[in-house]
């Protein structure tokens, strides 16, 4: 028998504590259901004849020449929810906040069109966080650690585009009815399993 104090019980006592297993690693998280509460934009048509339809699913499509569009009618506040199976640690969110798109005769479209420069994020427990956003083509997004089956990006701030020019030297009028998002990123990973109940003695 070693006394209690001795290392080789220690470091054997070490040995055998379990130890909790390393976090799943954070992926992209499709939603089942996408809604919104605004009225989509109606299908268009780009320079090259190609025909886009924007309804909020493209927000998820991983394309950002794609885009959810919808009208904005003089007043910010459009929203977009995306539903999950079952709970999921969320540990960012984000999005690339306008049309990011150029036609094949050079049309900025990004430029063209409305931007949004502030969003709100809400969580089916009751938290929101909000995001300032800078206006550009790349994905903006913003950490978070949360345990939600939802999530809902409302549209709290946007800026006007502006006229632009093509190869050919014509011009575009700004277009600044509707409000594009080309894409949303949702990341998250299995929750943490809840700890196990004390056996009873």
């Amino acid at each position: 028998m070693l006394p209690p104090n001795d290392p080789k019980t220690t470091s054997s006592a070490a040995a055998t504590a379990t130890t909790a297993p390393p976090a799943a690693p954070s992926s992209a998280v499709k939603p089942v259901d996408v809604s919104t509460n605004c009225v989509q934009a109606e299908d268009g048509t780009d320079s090259n004849g190609v025909k886009y339809v924007y309804d909020p699913a493209k927000a998820f499509d991983n394309d950002p020449l794609t885009a959810w569009r919808c009208q904005w009618k003089e007043q910010d506040g459009q929203s977009i929810t995306a539903k999950f199976d079952h709970p999921t640690l969320i540990t960012s969110v984000g999005l690339i906040p306008g049309y990011a798109k150029t036609d094949i005769d050079g049309s900025d479209r990004f430029a063209q069109n409305r931007k949004i420069t502030r969003v709100r994020w809400e969580f089916s427990d009751g938290s929101s966080v909000k995001q300032q956003v800078p206006v550009s083509r790349a994905l903006a997004s913003i950490k978070v650690n949360v345990v939600t089956d939802s999530v809902t990006m409302v549209i709290e701030a946007t800026e006007p585009g502006v006229s632009i020019v093509n190869k050919s030297g014509q011009r575009q009028d700004a277009f600044n009815g509707l409000v594009s998002v080309s894409e949303i990123e949702i990341m998250g990973t299995q929750p943490p399993a809840a700890p196990a109940a004390p056996a009873q003695p």
